[in-house]
């Protein structure tokens, strides 16, 4: 039970969804909201689709590159990424 009314309205706000979190995208650094009516899903971590794509890329080009110093073909470079199903 809410004691004070402040405490009531944010209590009926994040219990209709107006509530939203404030994060920051891993992929640029730009702050985000996320939940609540924002438009974003609870669990979003980037801020947008391109730059989720983006940052899936540099991710997969650094696991290739760093196999291919390792002395691993690119090919099989290729094939390890999608063996880890990231």
């Amino acid at each position: 039970m809410p004691h004070t009314l402040m405490s009531a309205i944010e209590c009926e706000a994040f219990l209709l969804g107006w509530v939203a979190e404030l994060k920051q995208c891993p992929g640029c650094g730009a702050m985000f909201e996320r939940g609540g009516k924002s438009g974003k899903h609870a669990h979003a971590k980037f801020c947008s689709d391109p730059c989720r794509y983006s940052s899936h890329n540099r991710v997969k080009a650094e696991f290739i590159a760093n196999h291919r110093n390792a002395g691993f073909t690119a090919a099989e470079a290729a094939a390890m990424w999608k063996r880890t199903k990231r």
